[in-house]
Formats: structure tokens, sequence, C-alpha cells
């Protein structure tokens, strides 16, 4: 493994110790996100094995991007009054589910990138953000930053803004160019810690905000 990779490793586990931590006081849309950080621990641990024993690791991809979609949906839906009230992020989380499945079986081979689902569940995400800041701002009771809903959809917010900012300027530059494969790289992972970092930061302060869905 890569220093960076434990490094991931490691934050990824920190992160499931700080929400083992606040478990009873987590509602269920913060339980979604802490079981959710515990299943990429095993998805990273497994997918970095499946490329030192088979040199590929996209079929662990394939199988945890929906999984991920999914649960992330319902943390919305459990977040989002307008989604709880008739569970429209439990039937947007199948949908991509069985989109995903279907891509699998049809569209593009487990063995390779599963980058058609990325590009939907980064759209649907970036459209649950928008809705969720929406409802946010309009409380006019409480300031936005109180809710742990609201630094927990900046955290998406970001996280996906910059992969799709990433994803289009890789697809207009020369992909043989080493040095900017280099580039595209790191930039990627800048973004998964600072997700991350985000999330951990919202679990160790979860006391002082304002539960989602609150």
């Amino acid at each position: 493994m890569s220093a960076k990779l434990i490094l991931y490793i490691l934050l990824l586990l920190c992160i499931n110790l700080l929400s083992i931590s606040r478990w009873k006081k987590f509602r269920i849309a913060e339980k979604l996100i802490a079981v959710l950080i515990f299943i990429t621990v095993f998805a990273e641990v497994i997918a970095a094995y499946a490329v030192q024993r088979w040199h590929n690791n996209m079929p662990i991809y394939h199988v945890y991007t929906p999984l991920e979609f999914f649960l992330i949906s319902l943390y919305f839906n459990y977040s989002i009054k307008a989604f709880r009230r008739k569970n429209f992020g439990v039937l947007l989380g199948v949908i991509g589910v069985l989109l995903s499945f279907c891509n699998t079986l049809f569209l593009q081979k487990i063995t390779t990138i599963n980058s058609y689902f990325l590009m939907f569940e980064g759209t649907v995400i970036i459209g649950y953000c928008l809705l969720s800041f929406h409802q946010i701002l309009m409380d006019e009771e409480r300031l936005p930053y109180r809710f742990a809903h609201f630094w927990m959809t900046v955290c998406f917010m970001i996280f996906w803004s910059a992969t799709f900012t990433c994803w289009g300027i890789y697809t207009v530059v020369e992909q043989d160019n080493s040095l900017f494969v280099s580039i595209f790289n790191k930039l990627l992972a800048v973004a998964n810690f600072t997700f991350y970092l985000g999330i951990a930061s919202i679990f160790l302060f979860y006391k002082k905000l304002i539960p989602s869905g609150g």
C-alpha cells in the first residue's frame, strides 16, 4: 500500500471511531453516513488487495458505488422534509441501484470503470444538495451553520463539484500526458481527503449542531 492509501484508510478508521462514540446521539440520517463510512473502509481495503492480486479493482466499485448511492439517497430522504413525507429518497435510491445493475450488465463491463453510473450518481447528489440548501435557507429562525445537515451538504457539494471538474478537464486533455495524469490523481485525492475530513469534523462537533432532520 502507498503512504497516501494508508493515510486514507487511517482517516476512515478515525471517522468510524468517532461515529461509534457518537452513535447513541446520532439521528437515523447520521447513522446512515456512519454505516457508509464503515462499508467504505472495507471496500477500499479489498480494492487495494484486488489491484495487487489481479491488477483490477473495478468489480469492487461496481458493487460499492450503487450501495454508496443508495445510502446517500436514504440520508437525504431523512434530512429533506419534502423527501421524507413520501420517501422520494428511497425511490431514487432503488432506481439508482437498478440503473447501476443495467449499466454493468449491458453497457460497461464489470472490469471497466462504471463512469456512466458515476455521472448519474454525481448529478443526482448535486441535485440533493441544492434541495437541501433550499430547505436550510428557508428556515428563518435558525442560522444555516447550526445544522449538521448544512455541513454534510457542503461536503457532498464540494466533493462532487470538484470531481466533475476534474473529469471534465480530463476528457479534453491528452490522457497520455503523465504530468497531467499525476495532477489529476492528486486533485481527486485532495477532494477525497477534504470530504472525509469534513465528515470527521461534523462527527467531532456533532453535539453542538442541530441533527439532520431536526
